[in-house]
């Protein structure tokens, strides 16, 4: 798997994840990541988001969405690789667009760096957002760190009309 992401053959990343989803080992966070990174590398945005949403629909990321441990936060991503983070961000983007007007903001649990000495995500993720002309707070309302947070003025400029 790790071949076919770092050589953009997504076709091969994408036939060995449905291999393990019918035979086994089920897929994890590294081999989705990798068939999401090999789809991602060849610009194929609408397919990444396509397989994270399969993934989710199947409870394949249900395991490192740990909705109960930040109860307040939209969206934990603590566990998650970059790319997949990603991912998970544009899909919540996109469901919020089309949703309307939402009356509070969304927040982001990156991770504090309490594991690996540092934030892995934040750093990668807040440029990124901005880059999509969104504002970014760190923290929350509480300011606890490890946290991204993008306020309901921001997400304003997502809604459809």
């Amino acid at each position: 798997m790790a071949a076919s992401e770092a050589s953009g053959q997504w076709e091969s990343a994408l036939a060995i994840l449905a291999k393990m989803q019918d035979h086994g080992p089920q897929p994890n966070l590294v081999a989705l990541n990798a068939a999401a990174s090999a789809l991602l590398n060849c610009g194929r945005l609408a397919e990444a988001l396509a397989l994270y949403r399969e993934a989710e629909d199947n409870g394949l990321n249900a395991q490192w969405l740990d909705t109960g441990r930040f109860p307040s936060a939209d969206l934990d991503l603590h566990c998650f690789p970059v790319e997949l983070a990603k991912l998970a961000v544009m899909r919540q983007l996109l469901d919020l667009a089309l949703q309307g007007p939402r009356s509070s903001g969304l927040l982001l649990v990156t991770g504090a760096g309490r594991h690996g000495g540092r934030p892995v995500l934040a750093p990668r993720l807040r440029p990124w957002l901005e880059e999509l002309g969104l504002p970014v707070e760190d923290g929350d309302w509480f300011g606890t760190t490890g946290r991204l947070f993008l306020s309901e003025t921001a997400l304003e400029e997502l809604t459809c009309p």
